[in-house]
């Protein structure tokens, strides 16, 4: 699959400098962040993502922008000491969280890679790829979905799932709010909610599921390949 590059000069690098800079800054403290922002329904809905990918004991699970981990348990409970996780992310603040959640639980079968995910390479294919609340923030999603579609086996499963901009009669009055909460974490509110990655993978797979959940808040969309 040829990738080409379709991101205006400097843009992309301005992108990642931001989210280097904002998720250093929050690294430490973005666990309790995520419960306060979630109510504390972060990790049902968690578990709920991740049990899309229909994920069996022994798979090899590549997890795209990972942050701090809070979604390796789902995964492990799902793929077993047999299987494989690897964590992905740009930040290197938020893997050293990671990496602390990982020995905290003596997980043998975790392994951390930091990186701009357009230049992911892996040794060999994986079995599922997991990216939650984080395609919104790439320079491109789309050249990030295709370099993720790119990693998996024939058969493979893909699922992203993030925010989105409520689309029913009530986000008149929500909306603002929501991206009052949203700015913070995010290089560019425009860019965060002007873009609808479910429609890339649909393209990508051919077929895909997507579902919505809240309200219309959080969004799911998965296939394979």
């Amino acid at each position: 699959m040829v990738i080409e590059n379709r991101e205006p000069p400097g843009r992309a690098e301005w992108i990642l400098g931001k989210i280097q800079k904002i998720y250093s800054q929050r690294a430490a403290s973005y666990n309790q962040h995520v419960r306060w922002l979630s109510l504390g329904l972060q990790r049902k809905l968690r578990q709920y993502i991740t049990a899309k990918l229909d994920l069996q004991p022994g798979q090899t699970v590549l997890e795209v922008a990972c942050g701090t981990g809070l979604n390796f348990s789902a995964i492990q409970a799902a793929i077993g000491p047999e299987g494989r996780l690897i964590g992905f992310d740009y930040t290197p603040a938020m893997l050293d969280q990671a990496k602390k959640q990982i020995e905290h639980q003596g997980w043998q079968n975790v392994s951390l890679m930091q990186g701009d995910v357009l230049q992911l390479q892996l040794a060999e294919p994986v079995d599922a790829i997991l990216c939650t609340f984080a395609i919104g923030l790439f320079p491109s999603p789309r050249r990030a979905l295709e370099r993720m579609v790119a990693a998996l086996r024939p058969g493979g499963r893909i699922l992203i799932a993030d925010c989105k901009l409520f689309e029913r009669w009530y986000g008149f009055g929500v909306n603002p709010v929501l991206k009052y909460l949203t700015r913070p974490w995010v290089p560019s509110i425009e860019g965060y909610f002007g873009v609808q990655p479910w429609s890339d993978l649909q393209e990508l797979l051919g077929e895909t599921r997507y579902e919505e959940q809240f309200g219309g808040l959080v969004y799911l969309a998965w296939g394979e390949i």
